[in-house]
């Protein structure tokens, strides 16, 4: 007798488990035996229904490692049929072999689908073999993280090198050093599996806000770990003490990351830890003094931290390696130390929205003004009492903004008497020093202008004012103001007589070299539009369309020049601005250079590098124009306006409004604290803050008469090279081209490299540089150099290779597309640049492109070839 349903094999081995429902069913076939001694009988089960397996996927790392798979079969009611005939079987055996009873032993590497069947139904379990261990953490990271939602996953969970996963940078060896998955729309945990990755220097996870703690305790052993960033991540359960336990890390970034607790005492024991950025979290406590036994502390941020109290501590001035400050927003109080004096290197100081104050002391204040972005106000802040201050574009009572020198200003003086408010502000005499000696004297009366219960700058008649000569405004300047200097207001009333007290009052006064400027008009050769020609020229420095470079930044001189005409193939303003520093690099032109085309053919109106970037693109428009300029002189954003992008965390204004009071000049009007600053999208009616006009100033104080100088000639010829990173993180390169000696190189080593290599292997050259951030737009970063090269080059070069966080990419002289550069050979002007060119170009075809006859004719597939090296 045989049952209705089963099949008569070997059962295979059992897992433990399953044994005494297997003792049962061999029990039964025994009486069932007895009963019928015609023939063996077999057990019988009921109908198999469905079939499951655990684990559904495992992961093996290393050959040999082994995995039980449990097989459970049930009926059509769902219950488990204990002692089913279940076989076994892999679908590679070179990854992954099953014995009979689901052992899975690890063979290769791969992936194997092990089945197991059981009648007519069956499952599989997926598992994967990673020799490499990184592949294993990438992985699972993938599939904590919400791999498949990630904006960028290219290459993960494939069989390509893990170099070419998105966001991967691997070392020779092929194990994983950085990780940099910032805004990729992660979430959830961390895997414990992040551990494997134990070559791991740099992890980078920022802006990803639904990633959260808690944090797998494998992190905190990660040995090699030296920079951490996690900037707007959920880290609200962990505790700064515990990533103090990474031994190597230099660079904490857990910006705007909720984080709670207090600074730990242990922090001072970090020797390693050089960037602390614990901004906009929920910290409390004081900062503990054995922070200034920290031997490489660079950058401490604590902004909007506002459960941080107490003072700085009295010996900050042993911290001799900090650069950067920001306590803007903390709980804290009390007067600098003088100590900050002896920090040398410091450039940012911000101590804006707190109760810490600039000491009265002239060693104090001569430092600070030599630190490049502060934001400090002095101990003998604004009071309700009378006072006095300059104006140009905008001045604060609190922050105190520097002035131009040779440029007329408003001088401002408040009265404040509250026994004689209402009265007319009696006459008002100020005098002027320069090197201690007198250099002007003005006398003011006004029957229009009152005396007030308290400072009011909302309106001019609430105070004495005259503008005072530009020739008077030069460093070293010192001020002091008379009220009433005869005497004829009764005593009683309590009016100020003489603001300062005693002695005089020093200005911030500094001399600010040209500003030399040139526009670059583009003529797109496909539909060129003459319009833009029309407009420009003739044009001067006092056009209107500079007025906003001409008013809103620390400009006393505009030195502006407008380039000849450039053919051109694109539209796209980021490709122009990168064209705009071509020309500049390729014509050894000094300070700044700005592309521009008529708004009705741009993509959109404006784009920049930040900072440390010479060149720009915007329409010809006042606002854009200012605003790109801004970002070359080192601004992000101000907070207002849509679909903003590198905006200022430390911007004193939410909203990105100027904050204080501004004045115009041209038109003797006040202007608003509410009105927009020119560094937001909430144009075109703006001014500029007291924040950004004193940043600007230092910044170009603090580079001198760098923006006016050339670049470098070489002997010999010089190669020019361009690329970037685009918007989408792919790396690029454009096409080299043979120039006449013009030379620029990096001025600092950075995260990237570019080298030109024989066919040989042999380099030729090496640069190692940071890319210039592009603003506005889709963003990005860009470099254009001129290397000194040499003759040879035209047999010798072969590829020239960029390589960076961002991967790599070659060139070679058999590219993709061709470029052409169109010069004046008698003045070395460029009359047009074209890139992208159809595979399989010519010189013929370049030479078409030329606007007019005479020019001079640039080739290059990629790389030039030997006849541009011969010219």
């Amino acid at each position: 007798m045989r049952p209705t349903h089963g099949v008569n094999r070997r059962s295979p081995q059992t897992p433990r488990e399953l044994l005494p429902a297997i003792a049962f069913a061999v029990a039964f076939s025994m009486t069932a035996t007895s009963a019928c001694d015609d023939e063996p009988t077999l057990p019988q089960f009921p109908a198999p229904a469905s079939m499951t397996i655990t684990p559904e996927a495992a992961l093996l790392t290393s050959v040999g490692d082994t995995v039980l798979l449990v097989a459970r079969v049930r009926d059509e009611y769902g219950r488990v049929i204990a002692g089913f005939p279940v076989s076994w079987s892999t679908g590679s055996a070179a990854v992954a072999t099953v014995s009979e009873s689901g052992f899975v032993r690890a063979v290769g590497a791969g992936e194997a689908t092990i089945r197991a069947t059981a009648d007519s139904v069956s499952a599989t379990s997926a598992i994967t073999v990673v020799l490499n261990p990184d592949r294993a953490g990438l992985m699972s990271l993938y599939h904590a993280a919400g791999g498949s939602e990630w904006l960028r996953s290219g290459n993960w969970l494939s069989d390509a090198p893990l170099g070419e996963w998105d966001g991967v940078q691997v070392d020779e060896r092929g194990r994983v050093t950085g990780l940099e998955l910032s805004w990729n729309n992660m979430k959830g945990n961390l895997p414990p599996e992040l551990g494997f990755m134990d070559m791991l220097e740099v992890l980078d996870l920022g802006f990803n806000p639904q990633l959260a703690a808690p944090l797998p305790t494998e992190l905190y052993g990660m040995a090699m770990l030296a920079e951490l960033i996690l900037p707007y991540t959920d880290m609200r359960t962990t505790m700064l003490g515990d990533f103090l336990r990474l031994p190597r890390l230099r660079t904490l970034n857990l910006y705007g990351s909720g984080m709670s607790g207090s600074l730990p005492p242990e922090l001072a024991d970090h020797r390693e830890l050089r960037n602390l950025n614990l901004a906009i979290a929920q910290l409390s406590g004081t900062i503990p003094p054995g922070i200034v036994e920290m031997p490489h502390l660079a950058n401490l941020s604590l902004l909007r931290n506002a459960g941080i109290t107490g003072a700085l501590p009295e010996d900050i001035g042993r911290l001799s390696t900090l650069t950067g400050l920001n306590l803007t927003g903390t709980g804290m109080s009390g007067t600098l130390p003088l100590g900050l004096t002896g920090i040398e290197g410091l450039d940012t100081l911000l101590t804006g929205e707190t109760e810490l104050c600039g000491p009265d002391d002239e060693r104090f204040r001569e430092w600070l003004r030599g630190v490049q972005k502060q934001r400090v106000a002095p101990c003998t802040g604004p009071k309700a009492v009378s006072t006095a201050y300059l104006v140009q574009q905008v001045q604060s009572r609190e922050f105190p903004v520097p002035l131009v020198a040779d440029e007329e200003a408003l001088l401002r003086v408040f009265v404040v008497a509250p026994r004689a408010a209402g009265q007319l502000i009696p006459p008002v005499r100020a005098t002027f020093y320069l090197d201690g000696a007198e250099a002007e004297v003005v006398e003011i009366t006004s029957d229009s202008s009152f005396i007030r219960d308290v400072v009011g700058e909302d309106e001019l008649a609430s105070s004495a004012n005259v503008v005072i000569r530009a020739s008077v405004i030069q460093p070293g300047l010192e001020m002091v103001v008379e009220i009433d200097p005869d005497g004829t207001m009764d005593p009683e009333l309590g009016v100020a007589r003489r603001i300062p007290e005693t002695g005089r009052t020093g200005l911030d006064v500094r001399e600010m070299p040209v500003l030399p400027l040139t526009l670059v008009p583009f003529l797109y050769a496909p539909d060129p539009d003459s319009s833009l020609l029309e407009r420009i020229d003739g044009m001067t420095a006092e056009d209107t369309l500079l007025w906003g470079i001409r008013t809103l930044m620390p400009v006393r001189k505009l030195d502006l020049a407008v380039h000849e005409p450039v053919s051109t193939n694109t539209t796209s303003p980021v490709a122009l601005m990168n064209r705009t520093e071509a020309i500049r690099v390729a014509e050894s032109g000094r300070g700044y250079f700005m592309g521009t085309l008529p708004a009705s053919q741009a993509n959109y109106p404006g784009v920049s590098t930040i900072g440390t970037g010479w060149s720009s693109f915007s329409i010809p428009d006042a606002w854009v124009m200012v605003h790109e300029l801004g970002h070359n002189l080192g601004l992000l954003h101000a907070n207002c306006g849509p679909n903003l992008t590198n905006t200022d965390p430390m911007f004193p204004d939410p909203n990105g409004k100027i904050g204080a009071w501004g004045y115009r000049m041209a038109g003797g009007a006040l202007v608003p604290p509410t009105k927009p600053d020119f560094m937001s999208y909430c144009g075109p009616d703006v001014w500029v803050s007291e924040y950004y006009f004193s940043n600007m100033l230092r910044y170009r104080f603090e580079l001198g008469d760098l923006d006016d100088a050339p670049a470098s000639i070489a002997a010999g010829p010089s190669l020019l090279v361009w690329g970037g990173v685009g918007p989408d993180g792919t790396p690029f390169l454009e096409p080299a081209f043979v120039l006449d000696g013009a030379v620029t190189l990096p001025r600092e080593t950075g995260p990237h490299r570019l080298a030109g290599a024989g066919a040989d292997g042999r380099e030729l050259f090496s640069l190692s540089f940071d890319m210039s951030e592009t603003a506005d737009g889709e963003g990005g970063s860009s470099f254009v150099f001129a290397v000194p090269g040499d003759r040879s080059w035209g047999s010798e070069l072969a590829r020239i290779t960029l390589t960076g966080p961002d991967g790599s990419v070659s060139l070679d002289a058999d590219g993709e597309s061709a470029g052409v550069i169109i010069r004046d050979p008698l003045t070395g002007r460029i009359r047009g640049i074209f890139t992208g060119l159809l595979p399989g170009s010519t010189r013929a075809d370049a030479v078409a492109l030329a606007p007019e006859p005479g020019l001079e004719v640039l080739f290059s597939r990629g790389l030039p070839d030997a006849v541009e090296w011969e010219r």
